[in-house]
């Protein structure tokens, strides 16, 4: 295809109408409308013209390149097409085509993007007639895609930013067509389409100035590296004596930790690049990088010991399996760095092993990529049994089992799984399963589809439930007006997702404005960061707002707070004063 401008115009062109046509629904056929062909095809629209971008004046030969393409076809429209079955759909804002596509959710969505660009990546890497990867090339291409990829949106917000300019210059003396015409639907996206493939061409056109980018963004980032081991190997070596609670009760450790990993990663990659120039460091300062490098394994295996920890407390979920994905991958980055050290690699020069680890972890990370975006190991499969399993062992009860998370965000089998506790007959337990599984899915948030109670049956479960509820102080108890809300046949859905948590859910009764009457705040399982509060007026108790709680805290944490007196009311020292109904706040020097 070349360079030629008016071939990725048209490209462009295409691929922004294509886009516009599938969000107009006279134009989509009724068997591809909110089905997951639709995901795929989005998917497809979106992603596929990336490859076709990055695999241009890449040496390819037009064989080679149309099996590329084929390829990443595959990957998107499978892949999308696979993990769109049976979604839950959106409850949240307007009805558009797209969210048909958020609707994967981001792990999914991230991974069949990033895995199209990495599949592309290697496939420009490899040599056929010498069946090896060549890492020169990889770098060389890799490192031109990754920057176009940031430069062709900020050309194209450039673009539009000079479209609005002009359309607000002309509009100011009175011709408003032109701003109609850019803020139409059907010229924004093949507009947006043609200015994306044009960034491209003229990126590609340019190549030497996009590597000069290169040398000089890497360049400077390679200074960091030694400061980025300078902090690991100071934290290393006050582990003894700091120990690593401080860091488990952050809440936070495995992201900490392997965010700075990656970090360090990304600057060993400047420094080392593609590995034919000198280190760009003084000798000592090479050998103190090589050698204190090894520092990051440690760093990621108590990444991994946290993520284990907390899998433990509570299970495998999709989230902790693609938390462990990128835990593997850095750990196998830190070990093939680390084995620079080695005789074998140091012979071979400073930091030798780079490479070759980067090849090969992108090898094993795209193929468990493919593993656990499909039904060979789909995440969401994974962790449904592995839930089941703690709850059918023991190990959690019935009552502390998430089944409104198994429901929504794990898919068919997370669904099909509560179907079946929801049917669930026999002995106590059972019934304690079935129960809670049954409220969950009568819950506004249950996917569409499924079976829905009755008002009768949705309020003789409320009823049921309303016993379990947890109070605060132990003796008090509610308005019974405000227990109403419960059974209400138009129950509100918090009040809904107080009992689908029970016994996950706390009633705090304290009198917030110091009227004398208490007000009611309710601490729910699924929202242990918010407490919600009611008040009662005129018209009977209303829900006023909410506290959104420092921190991260778990159900029982937070609870064991409030009920310690660890979570206490500091009245503003002056009131607000009202300015024509308009609050205005004081501030304390």
């Amino acid at each position: 295809m070349g360079t030629r401008a008016w071939v990725w115009g048209l490209l462009g062109l295409a691929q922004g109408g294509l886009l516009w046509a599938c969000g107009e629904s006279d134009l989509v056929p009724t068997w591809l409308g909110k089905t997951p062909a639709q995901t795929a095809v989005l998917a497809f629209l979106l992603l596929w013209p990336v490859a076709l971008y990055q695999s241009a004046d890449a040496g390819l030969s037009r064989r080679s390149r149309a099996l590329l393409l084929g390829t990443v076809a595959l990957w998107l429209l499978s892949l999308s097409f696979y993990q769109a079955l049976g979604q839950q759909p959106s409850t949240h804002g307007a009805p558009s085509v797209w969210t048909s596509l958020w609707d994967l959710r981001f792990p999914a969505l991230a991974g069949i993007g990033l895995g199209s660009i990495v599949l592309t990546a290697l496939w420009l890497g490899w040599r056929a007639p010498q069946r090896r990867f060549d890492y020169a090339r990889l770098f060389e291409y890799s490192w031109r895609n990754v920057l176009m990829l940031a430069l062709a949106p900020l050309l194209t917000g450039v673009g539009w930013l000079t479209l609005f300019a002009g359309a607000w210059l002309l509009r100011s003396i009175g011709i408003e067509s032109v701003m109609d015409v850019v803020s139409e639907p059907a010229f924004a996206w093949p507009a947006s389409g043609l200015m994306m493939a044009l960034a491209w061409q003229q990126g590609l056109h340019r190549a030497s100035a996009v590597e000069g980018l290169r040398r000089f963004w890497l360049g400077l980032n390679a200074w960091f590296l030694p400061v980025t081991l300078g902090f690991a190997t100071v934290w290393v070596l006050a582990l003894p004596v700091t120990g690593l609670q401080t860091l488990f009760d952050t809440r936070n450790a495995a992201f900490i930790l392997l965010w700075f990993t990656l970090l360090s990663i990304h600057f060993c990659n400047a420094a080392w690049q593609d590995g034919r120039e000198s280190a760009p460091y003084p000798a000592w300062l090479s050998r103190a990088v090589t050698w204190v490098l090894p520092s990051l394994i440690l760093v990621v295996g108590i990444a991994v010991a946290a993520l284990w920890m907390r899998i433990a407390q509570r299970g495998l979920s999709v989230g902790r399996i693609w938390a462990l994905y990128v835990a593997l991958l850095l750990g196998l980055h830190a070990l093939g760095y680390g084995a620079s050290l080695l005789p074998r690699w140091r012979q071979r020069g400073w930091l030798a092993s780079v490479g070759a680890t980067n090849t090969g972890v992108a090898v094993i990370g795209l193929l468990l990529l493919a593993l656990l975006l499909s039904p060979l190991g789909d995440a969401r499969d994974l962790a449904v049994r592995h839930q089941l399993h703690r709850l059918e062992s023991g190990r959690i009860g019935a009552a502390q089992f998430d089944y409104a998370g198994l429901l929504v965000r794990h898919g068919p089998a997370g669904r099909a799984a509560v179907e079946a506790l929801a049917q669930r007959h026999g002995d106590a337990r059972q019934q304690d399963i079935a129960r809670p599984a049954r409220a969950a899915m009568d819950s506004p948030a249950a996917p569409r589809g499924l079976p829905v109670p009755s008002t009768e049956q949705r309020q003789q479960m409320a009823a049921e439930a309303l016993p379990k509820l947890r109070h605060w102080p132990e003796k008090a108890r509610p308005d019974p007006e405000f227990l109403s809300r419960f059974t209400a046949p138009q129950a509100d859905w918090r009040d809904r997702e107080c009992l689908r948590q029970l016994p996950h859910c706390l009633l705090w009764q304290v009198d917030l404005d110091g009227d004398g009457r208490d007000e009611v705040l309710m601490l729910a399982g699924a929202r242990p960061s918010v407490l919600g509060v009611y008040r009662l007026e005129a018209a009977g108790w209303r829900y006023a707002g909410a506290y959104n709680l420092p921190g991260q805290f778990d159900f029982e944490a937070m609870r064991h707070l409030i009920e310690q007196g660890d979570v206490s009311l500091r009245r503003p020292w002056a009131p607000e004063i009202l300015i024509d109904k308009r609050p205005s706040e004081f501030r304390s020097q």
